[in-house]
């Protein structure tokens, strides 16, 4: 197996007044998959044996949007738009002849909307994040089964639709010098679409 990836990215900010700036983010990729593969099953005759050669290449331009507003010193709140891939690929020679040869690209589109907060003197960092994740050919691992094997191969399971909450409290208090007290939560429900 062989990748190469090639990619370039632009970002361009503009600060809308002293406390809003609005970012835009780019990233053009391609990633290019070579695979020879030896298919044959344990127990067969080696007369048998069939090597493949598959090639893909994956092109994908990521855009992201950025709008955050500093209510205060200590508080930030934003939102932001993104896209995300995941390429494709070609999973083993056990997979191929199971049937599982290759998977296709994941795709998704993001929402989030945070705050970024600090309190009581610097001593308390508190971050908050909602956020939406649209993914098309959402990548999972199966077993695939021959025969006589059994390994785990990478499939397109379907579309999904994710909705999440993360929570992070880091506290530093000021009269105990070198204690470091950090929680995080994180809730995530998904579904298959």
């Amino acid at each position: 197996l062989q990748t190469t990836n090639t990619a370039l990215f632009a970002m361009a900010a503009f600060d809308l007044s002293d406390r809003t700036r609005l970012t835009f983010e780019g990233r053009w990729q391609r990633e290019e998959i070579d695979q020879v593969a030896t298919l044959q099953d344990v127990g067969t005759d080696p007369a048998d044996i069939e090597v493949i050669t598959a090639s893909e290449t994956f092109d994908a331009f990521l855009p992201r949007i950025t709008l955050d507003h500093q209510v205060s010193d200590n508080h930030m709140i934003y939102g932001l738009v993104a896209t995300g891939t995941k390429p494709g690929g070609f999973n083993g020679a056990t997979a191929i002849i199971a049937g599982r040869p290759s998977f296709e690209e994941e795709e998704v589109v993001s929402l989030e909307f945070g705050s970024k907060n600090v309190a009581f003197e610097g001593q308390l960092v508190a971050n908050f994040a909602l956020y939406y994740n649209q993914v098309e050919g959402y990548q999972l691992t199966q077993n695939a089964r021959t025969l006589t094997n059994t390994v785990s191969a990478t499939v397109n399971a379907g579309d999904a639709d994710i909705l999440g909450l993360e929570a992070e409290f880091i506290y530093r208090p000021a009269n105990l010098e070198g204690l470091t007290l950090s929680a995080n939560y994180a809730f995530t429900n998904a579904d298959f679409v």
